[in-house]
């Protein structure tokens, strides 16, 4: 299986967001998470795999990377964590993946 990107609408306590997960590819290397909410972006979480160039099974751990970047993003809406959200990107969104 092969994912590049995810969009999924959440809705919690009245308000929709807007989760929408792609892979950036070459020469990017970066899967970014964008979170929307009443046409404005809520925050962004972004997860580097520069340091796994090379390795024969990259297409598959960047798919590991969308779902579980994906899949994490939309529990801690549906749960009203978002500050959680807001914590995990710090100031930059950036976050590198576990091997």
């Amino acid at each position: 299986m092969d994912i590049r990107g995810l969009n999924d609408l959440v809705t919690r306590e009245g308000v929709t967001y807007s989760v929408q997960t792609q892979d950036f590819g070459d020469p990017y290397a970066k899967v970014v998470c964008t979170v929307f909410a009443n046409g404005a972006v809520r925050f962004k979480r972004e997860i580097g795999y520069t340091k796994f160039a090379g390795r024969a099974d990259l297409p598959e751990l960047i798919t590991k990377i969308v779902l579980r970047l994906h899949r994490e993003t939309i529990e801690k809406i549906a749960e009203g964590d978002l500050q959680a959200l807001e914590d995990a990107a710090g100031p930059s969104g950036q976050k590198e993946p576990r091997d």
